[in-house]
C-alpha cells in the first residue's frame, strides 16, 4: 500500500518500503481515465476546427460579362482561402462576404482589391465578376484551396 498520494488526483506514490499491489495501479488508471474523459468533455465544441486542402485547374480562357465560378465543399466552411497564379481570395463561409480578392505582380506590386460578388447556396459558393482572375478561374492556372470547418456543430 502506498505511503503518499499526488495532490490533484490522489494517485499512488510509493516509498521504497511500501508494498506495491496491482489494485493500486488499476485504481490509478481508473482515476486517470476518468480525468481525461472529463477533460475531453469540457473541451467539446470549444474552438475545434478541421482544415482541408484541395485544388483545381482554372478553365476560363477569356474575360466575358457575367462570368461565374462555383466551388462545392463537403459542408459549408467557416472560412475559405483560394490562391493561384497571382491571385488570392479570402471568403467568409459565415456570411456572403469576400474579405479580399486581389493579386500581386512581381514587376508592378500589388494589384489591389477587385470587385466581386459571392453567394452561398448550401455547401456551394459562386464567385461572380467580369474577370476570370477575380473568379479564380483563369485557364490552365493551378489553384489551391484551404477551407476551415467548424467542428462539433450541427451540420
Amino acid at each position: 500500500m502506498p505511503s503518499n498520494h499526488t495532490p490533484n488526483y490522489a494517485l499512488n506514490q510509493w516509498e521504497r518500503d511500501d508494498r506495491v499491489l496491482m489494485e493500486d495501479f488499476n485504481a490509478d488508471n481508473a482515476k486517470i481515465d476518468a480525468a481525461l474523459a472529463a477533460h475531453a468533455a469540457a473541451l467539446a465544441g470549444k474552438g475545434n476546427c478541421r482544415v482541408e486542402t484541395s485544388g483545381y485547374i482554372g478553365q476560363t480562357s477569356q474575360d466575358r460579362l457575367g462570368l461565374t465560378h462555383t466551388l462545392t465543399f463537403p459542408k459549408r466552411p467557416a472560412l475559405v482561402l483560394i490562391f493561384g497564379g497571382a491571385s488570392l481570395c479570402v471568403i467568409s463561409g459565415v456570411s456572403d462576404e469576400v474579405f479580399y480578392i486581389g493579386g500581386y505582380d512581381s514587376i508592378h506590386g500589388a494589384i489591389g482589391r477587385a470587385s466581386s460578388f459571392i453567394s452561398w447556396k448550401g455547401n456551394a459558393v459562386t464567385l461572380s465578376s467580369s474577370s476570370r482572375h477575380i473568379c479564380m478561374d483563369e485557364a490552365n492556372t493551378q489553384y489551391q484551396i484551404v477551407a476551415w470547418y467548424q467542428e462539433n456543430t450541427e451540420e
